[in-house]
This record gives structure tokens, C-alpha cells and sequence, in this order.
């Protein structure tokens, strides 16, 4: 299943991911390899840094910038890529708590790990 959460933003599982047509640019978050898109490897239950909003924040900002659709994927997509839309909704002027109510409103199987949560407070996106 594909959530959309913005025009053109979308959320969904790594292996739906790689079976998307062409004209979706994915950014996969997750260990595992993958055919599709660009990758980055981060487990969940991990604080995200810096460098990895930052990555998020400016593929997923280029991409729509460019007119593209764009698809976030994790794993099993409850935590890891709903977590990349929080990140792209709060650089474009959201809050937190309005990014994840946002989110959970479009993908109601949503789950964001508060570990990544609790890192996102403490960085100015």
C-alpha cells in the first residue's frame, strides 16, 4: 500500500518501493539493499543525527523542488519513513507535533520510534 501525504510525497515498504514506476524518485531508509533509489542505511530505534536529517531534508526538498514525485520507504513503513516526511513537513515551516498529527492523519498505521523523535526535538529543522 502507497500513502500519500502530499501532492507529491508518498510513503510506503521498501519491496513496494522498488516495484514503483519510473517516474517516482525513492529515498529508502534501511539496511537491507535495495535495486531502487537512493539509500540510507539506518537501523530504527536509532537517534538520527545531523548528517541524516539533513540528507533527508534537502533529496526529498531537491526532488519536489524539480517537480518530481517522491517516495519514502522503510521496511515495514511505520516508523523509519513516516519519521523522513516528519523531517521534510518541519522544513517547510510545520512543528513537530503538527508534522506527526499530519502524517498519522494520512498513514494511520504510522508509528514514528520516539527515539527518533526525541532527536528530531533537539535539532533546528
Amino acid at each position: 500500500m502507497i500513502y500519500q501525504i502530499l501532492s507529491r510525497l508518498y510513503l510506503t515498504t521498501r519491496k513496494e518501493a522498488e516495484e514503483l514506476p519510473e517516474d517516482f524518485e525513492v529515498l529508502i531508509l534501511s539496511q537491507m539493499p535495495t535495486n531502487r533509489g537512493v539509500r540510507i542505511a539506518i537501523d530504527d530505534d536509532v537517534p538520527w543525527d545531523a548528517e541524516v536529517v539533513s540528507k533527508i531534508k534537502n533529496t526529498v526538498y531537491r526532488w519536489i523542488s524539480e517537480g518530481k514525485n517522491v517516495c519514502l520507504a522503510c521496511d515495514a513503513c511505520v516508523s523509519r519513513s513516516p519519521s523522513a516526511a516528519i523531517v521534510y513537513l518541519m522544513s517547510i515551516g510545520m512543528d513537530l507535533e503538527e508534522a506527526l498529527k499530519f502524517v498519522k492523519a494520512r498513514h494511520p498505521r504510522a508509528y514514528p520510534s520516539s527515539i527518533i523523535i526525541d532527536s528530531l526535538l533537539e535539532q533546528n529543522i
